[in-house]
């Protein structure tokens, strides 16, 4: 496999060095983009602290550290730390990147360690890994770090990597470098890829320890509970009319589904669930200015109004997206129609016999994608076709109800991915001097 050129009289310690020159130039300039964050968001990178100076407390030292980039990857988590603790009779220290999945590992994980992960910079990771003092570190999905990766071979921390993934688009970048980062990913003790692609794409980049694990997102699935969803239908006060829902979108891809709600099935009742909570107040304003009458879950004075009828209820919260499922009759699966996110889990609508559309952009979960588009529980859509689909399914209830059945047979078919995950852990534990656990 090929380097550039550039790449070729770089040894993967020169590539470090690189890195750290181009960190330490670069740190100054961190108080402008945290100004320019709080400026567009309203607020500061969340951990800043403890990301660019490592932790400022104290851990329990030998824990597993299981790291989640943001709040997709700390769901997983409920999938393989009990496992992890299980088989390797050990304890885990759970980690995150973002403010969404800082505040789900608060809320799912309160009797467990919760950290920062530190940014790639040499002294952030020597704290933290001497702070901490980890005997293996689980990734989940794929976040390369190379000081981190180098730090933890260097100090003989075993690495593995758990439900990874590595796009189309991330694979011709790594290749590029890849005789840099082959050293590094060589030494993974074990690497379990989602599908057959990516792990024969872990296997050219170097991870020789590379295995197909099955996709966890399938296992992740939980149909919501009847109490849950019947509760939810009473804080939204929602009739017996058919229900219309925008799920996981990001930025710029409401629009298009407001309009096509307008022009093709104006008399549903409509929810938006968007991927970031916070997002909540800007997208109020967008409906209002589509002559929407708007009830959102985070208003300060929600308690004292309830929706009506024929309100946008704006759902802007975490923890609901289960049971909103379970009410939408179509449910359109954001992060697929233009937001460069390459989609969001279009399995758990499926899953919940909903109708469900997506947008053409869902390169991030091809497994989920194959399996439905096999099962024919699939209606992809690109944004300026949105009507025309919604239009077909909202006047064709027997349609409907076709795809949603084949959507939840589909992923019934397809659990079982944290059983063999599990089962391929326990082969490698961390300490290899002595008896396996299993």
């Amino acid at each position: 496999m090929s380097a550039t050129p550039a790449a070729h009289g770089l040894s993967w310690q020169g590539f470090l060095l690189v890195l750290d020159v181009v960190a330490v130039f670069l740190c100054p300039l961190l108080p402008f983009f945290v100004l320019i964050r709080r400026i567009k968001r309203g607020k500061s990178l969340p951990g800043l602290r403890d990301k660019v100076l490592g932790p400022q407390t104290a851990y329990t030292p030998h824990q597993v550290v299981v790291h989640g980039v943001s709040l997709g990857e700390v769901g997983l988590m409920s999938l393989v730390v009990p496992g992890i603790e299980r088989q390797w009779n050990c304890r885990c220290l759970l980690t995150t990147s973002t403010q969404t999945g800082w505040d789900q590992l608060h809320k799912k994980w309160p009797d467990h360690e919760r950290s920062w992960l530190p940014l790639d910079l040499p002294w952030a990771v020597d704290e933290f890994l001497t702070t901490t003092k980890p005997q293996a570190l689980v990734l989940l999905e794929l976040e390369l770090w190379p000081r981190l990766i180098a730090a933890c071979h260097r100090r003989n921390i075993p690495i593995y990597l758990l439900n990874g993934r590595v796009s189309e688009r991330s694979y011709r970048g790594y290749r590029k470098i890849n005789r840099l980062l082959r050293p590094l990913l060589g030494k993974f003790r074990l690497a379990l890829g989602q599908n057959r692609l990516w792990t024969a794409r872990l296997r050219g980049l170097g991870c020789r320890h590379a295995q197909e694990g099955g996709s966890l997102k399938a296992d992740l699935v939980q149909i919501a509970g009847d109490k849950a969803v019947q509760s939810l239908r009473t804080e939204l006060n929602l009739d017996e009319r058919p229900i219309f829902l925008i799920a996981s979108t990001s930025e710029g891809e409401e629009g298009c589904c407001l309009d096509a709600y307008q022009e093709a099935c104006p008399d549903w009742q409509i929810i938006v669930a968007p991927r970031h909570p916070e997002r909540g107040p800007a997208l109020a304003r967008e409906a209002l200015q589509r002559n929407f009458t708007v009830w959102r879950w985070s208003d300060p004075n929600r308690d004292e109004v309830c929706p009506q009828g024929n309100d946008l209820r704006l759902v802007d919260t975490i923890g609901k997206l289960s049971a909103l499922y379970a009410l939408a009759d179509i449910a359109i699966v954001g992060g697929s129609l233009g937001s460069g996110r390459h989609g969001q889990n279009m399995l758990e609508a499926a899953a919940h016999r909903c109708a469900t559309i997506v947008g053409p952009d869902t390169s991030n979960f091809p497994d989920a994608m194959a399996l439905l588009r096999n099962a024919r529980a699939i209606v992809e859509s690109p944004p300026q076709e949105l009507t025309k689909t919604i239009r077909h399914l909202a006047t064709n209830p027997i349609e409907r109800k076709r795809l949603g059945k084949a959507g939840h047979d589909a992923w019934l078919a397809a659990r079982g991915a944290s059983e063999r995950c599990e089962a391929l852990l326990c082969v490698v534990p961390p300490k290899q001097n002595g008896s396996s656990p299993c």
